[in-house]
């Protein structure tokens, strides 16, 4: 997405969610976002680690459950790199932006997480 033109570019995140996507409809506004969303695409498309390795922090993967972008299985391949039992999936509802919707409930859990370790 990264090399698509602008049209393409935004009507692809307008799929991920309505998040103040009318901002785009902004000339002033669009130049401003359209080179951070491309460097945004460039990092997600071009990264490819070669042998990732193992962590021994656990890992919480937060996802909105309607997220046309995230698929499960992608989210669950970072089981393997938590220890055993060390793995946990928190889907909320929503889309791409679910945390807009959901900022308070995310952040209690991370931060009783961190109060736990």
């Amino acid at each position: 997405m990264h090399d698509a033109d602008d049209e393409t570019l935004i009507t692809h995140v307008r799929r991920l969610g309505d998040l103040h996507s009318e901002a785009y409809d902004i000339p002033e506004l669009r130049d401003l976002l359209l080179p951070a969303l491309r460097s945004d695409y460039r990092l997600i498309e071009g990264y490819h680690p070669l042998s990732p390795a193992p962590v021994k922090a656990p890992i919480t993967a937060y996802l909105g459950q309607d997220d046309p972008s995230c698929v499960l299985d992608g989210v669950l391949a970072w089981s393997g790199l938590a220890a055993p039992g060390s793995f946990e999936l928190r889907p909320f509802p929503g889309d791409h932006f679910y945390l807009a919707a959901r900022e308070a409930e995310v952040v209690a859990d991370v931060a009783a997480r961190l109060a736990r370790e």
